[in-house]
């Protein structure tokens, strides 16, 4: 839910900067007069109330939705600094497109922080791989666990904002699946310290290695064939999707 609210908040900041375009050409042609004691006081109690409403969801840094509401509050205390500025400006000089250049300026910037919580809640929603996860780095690394042969039937993918899940096979050389315990565990401790993964189902396949992971690219990880007398074992799973 928390996800599906950080999406609706994006859009919804999109479709308000579209509105704060058509504004801004509007008063392009049709300049609005200015009244500067209002305009300047209620600017500077906006302000203020966003700072600290802001600073408060700003902590938040891992939850999605409040780093969504966030951006919202600090796009209002943007919105209330460009209106003192141009305010002053119109003030001072009376030259009144000030006013709709600031408002587009300002709006470019909040849609800009926008559509990238819409990339990534959608990239939540549809199971993609975190950006910040390499797949051939990780499974290089299983590897040097002691007694891992291959990896496939890779997928990782964040279940939350921050909270990554992993699911794969694990070959293991000569070992039998009752001994494998030690083996889950180093992959685990692996999984969660170096990729911050705390939620792994790692399946063990207890027989001679006869392929390895030739690649991985895009949504596939491929066994590769050695040897005349090599097992053939193609694995298609989503690596990464969207």
């Amino acid at each position: 839910m928390g996800i599906l609210a950080a999406l609706i908040n994006a859009i919804t900041l999109i479709l308000v900067t579209l509105w704060i375009f058509y504004e801004a050409v509007q008063r392009f042609a049709h300049p609005e007069p200015i009244q500067p004691l209002f305009l300047f006081a209620s600017a500077a109690i906006g302000i203020a109330i966003n700072l600290y409403i802001g600073f408060g969801l700003n902590k938040e840094k891992e939850n999605l939705n409040a780093k969504a509401a966030a951006l919202h509050v600090f796009g209002d205390v943007g919105a209330s600094v460009g209106v003192i500025v141009a305010g002053l400006v119109i003030l001072l000089t009376g030259w009144t497109p000030m006013d709709p250049i600031l408002s587009v300026g300002i709006a470019v910037l909040i849609a800009i922080g926008a559509w990238r919580i819409v990339r990534e809640t959608t990239d939540i929603l549809l199971e993609a791989t975190p950006k910040d996860i390499n797949l051939s780095a990780l499974v290089n690394a299983m590897k040097q666990i002691p007694e891992v042969g291959n990896v496939h039937d890779l997928h990782v993918w964040s279940i939350t904002s921050g909270i990554y899940a992993l699911s794969a096979h694990v070959q293991t050389a000569n070992v039998p699946l009752s001994e494998c315990a030690p083996i889950l565990i180093q992959l685990e401790t692996l999984l969660r310290d170096k990729y911050r993964i705390g939620h792994s189902t790692l399946q063990f396949e207890c027989y001679e290695q006869r392929g390895k992971c030739s690649e991985i690219d895009g949504l596939y990880c491929q066994m590769g064939d050695e040897g005349d007398h090599a097992d053939e074992h193609l694995s298609i799973t989503p690596a990464e999707k969207g």
